[in-house]
């Protein structure tokens, strides 16, 4: 459980804390990141939690959008 959606300072901690944990690197196509993606989108329901939060280079966060991460992994193979 957790916050459905953080403050600013706090997604500022929460977004280092996801970079880091994944090495600044795109889980998605395995690139070099600087974006966090909601693998469940906020507009679905998602939250801030660290366990909805993954690192993504910007090609893969705006190709994804505000789809789930199922539908866009479907789309993308």
């Amino acid at each position: 459980m957790g916050s459905k959606h953080l403050g600013s300072y706090k997604w500022k901690q929460q977004r280092l804390l996801v970079l880091r944990r994944d090495s600044h690197t795109c889980v998605y196509c395995g690139e070099p990141g600087k974006e966090v993606d909601h693998v469940q989108p906020r507009v679905l329901g998602g939250t801030d939690d660290l366990d909805n939060l993954v690192c993504a280079c910007r090609r893969c966060n705006a190709s994804k959008n505000s789809r789930s991460e199922a539908v866009f992994l479907a789309r993308k193979s």
